[in-house]
């Protein structure tokens, strides 16, 4: 048992894990060492081999798979972002009458909920899972960021309370993902109460809490409230903070609140240059021009003290007649799906998930 373990450890190539298979089902022994087995088809279907056709063909040779050998497949074709098959695969397992612990129920639902299929999966979930399942802290809080992720915030909200109701206390990340299902649905009111609920229930906001309402108040043109939440933080500011409450005093034209998050930035050294864009923008709308003038003179000192833009993330090289053709093109009768940095965008029908709110 310990010389196959260490043969295991060896094992860096798909030729490797054939060979001791090989070895296994020649000795007889393929089938009565479990922990083996699981082993070998984790190797198998996660990174760095991640081969999904041969794992299932091992998991296959089994006569009698237990959870985990169920749970090493679901989890590696979710991360090989085959969400259909892991949910496939999940269904086929509940079929089985195989157990399905919270183990595979978080692997599927933190891989696959970036798929269009996320939210059905979700719902399938819902349906199957047994009461004493539900007392997975983790199971509860990625569903809840999955449907925060897609838009879906009136259902993360849903799960959110039924959690207390199945004897599930919500801990930090709980709040958190049910404040960035708000945020992302534009639920100000439900948000704004959640997070000041948070103290009633014996948790303390961390710097994110504190990040996320302030940009829902700040994207709802509330910024003396959003101003007023950064002040009564207990821990000290941080950048991202300051430039959330800049974007949105650029977004409604805040002069004064521009101002002062320009200059907390400036005070913490903020070395980004979109912070000088944003500004710029706020006092051109306002015809501002001598500190629009300004700031541009600003920028030309501190490339004179060595600063150099970060142009190459800059992918687009076409002119002004190309981007005009390339925005003539339609989708017709389709529902599609892009990501920016925060969440996951569903077009149909001429609406997005976001209500525009994004």
């Amino acid at each position: 048992m310990a010389n196959l373990e260490l043969l295991l450890k060896k094992c860096e190539s798909l030729t490797h894990i054939k060979q001791l298979q090989a070895h296994l089902v020649s000795d007889g022994r393929f089938q009565f060492y479990p922990s083996i087995t699981i082993k070998l088809l984790e190797l198998c279907a996660l990174p760095p081999i991640a081969n999904i056709p041969y794992a299932t063909t091992v998991f296959h040779q089994l006569r009698n798979p237990s959870t985990r050998h169920w749970n090493a497949v679901v989890r590696g074709l979710a991360q090989s972002l085959q969400p259909a098959q892991a949910i496939s695969w999940y269904k086929n397992m509940s079929r089985a009458s195989q157990k399905v612990d919270a183990v595979t129920c978080s692997f599927a639902l933190k891989h696959v909920h970036a798929h269009w299929r996320s939210l059905r999966l979700c719902r399938f979930i819902l349906r199957c899972l047994r009461y004493d399942m539900w007392k997975n802290l983790v199971t509860w809080n990625t569903m809840v960021m999955a449907f925060a992720m897609h838009g879906d915030g009136y259902k993360a909200l849903e799960l959110f309370e039924k959690m207390g109701e199945n004897g599930v206390c919500p801990d930090a990340v709980s709040y958190l993902a049910a404040l960035c299902a708000c945020n992302h649905a534009g639920l100000v009111e439900d948000g704004v109460k959640l997070f000041y609920s948070m103290a009633s229930s014996g948790m303390v906001p961390n710097v994110k809490h504190y990040g996320t309402v302030v940009d829902l108040l700040g994207r709802a043109g509330r910024l003396q409230e959003a101003y007023e939440i950064v002040k009564s933080m207990p821990m000290f500011p941080d950048v991202v903070l300051w430039q959330t409450l800049l974007g949105a005093s650029k977004t409604y034209g805040n002069v004064d609140m521009a101002e002062m998050a320009s200059q907390k930035l400036v005070e913490l050294g903020s070395e980004g240059c979109g912070d000088f864009v944003l500004l710029s923008n706020v006092y051109a709308a306002h015809k501002r021009w001598d500190d629009v003038g300004r700031l541009d003179e600003i920028k030309f000192r501190i490339k004179a003290y060595g600063y150099v833009a970060k142009t190459n993330h800059v992918l687009h090289d076409i002119g002004e007649e190309d981007k005009e053709n390339a925005l003539s093109y339609h989708f017709y009768n389709r529902e599609i799906i892009v990501r920016d940095r925060a969440r996951f965008h569903r077009f149909k029908e001429g609406f997005c998930s976001c209500r525009d709110y994004w």
